[in-house]
């Protein structure tokens, strides 16, 4: 798939049984499909969201859905994630 040239983003879903598409496993095979120029698109449980961030080292290009169960858990994920950006800008 990485070598069609027409295609520009590789949607990962690691199917039944396998561990999540927010675990450190599927690392190689995130870098490898960014190294061709592709676009990657998972999707990653709230609670592995900034995990898997971290581990990413390229985050352009990169789409994380997730899916929380409350609204309240949706505001602590995004606080997060405010932090983590304000904190990278200060550094």
């Amino acid at each position: 798939m990485l070598d069609i040239e027409d295609l520009d983003a590789i949607q990962w879903i690691p199917g039944a049984g396998n561990p999540e598409a927010g675990e450190d496993v599927w690392l190689p095979l995130y870098e490898k499909i960014q190294s061709r120029g592709k676009l990657l698109q998972i999707y990653v449980s709230p609670e592995k969201v900034i995990h898997i961030l971290d581990r990413i080292p390229d985050k352009k290009g990169v789409a994380i859905q997730t899916l929380c169960k409350s609204s309240r858990e949706a505001y602590k994920l995004k606080a997060k994630l405010e932090s983590k950006i304000s904190m990278k800008k200060l550094s």
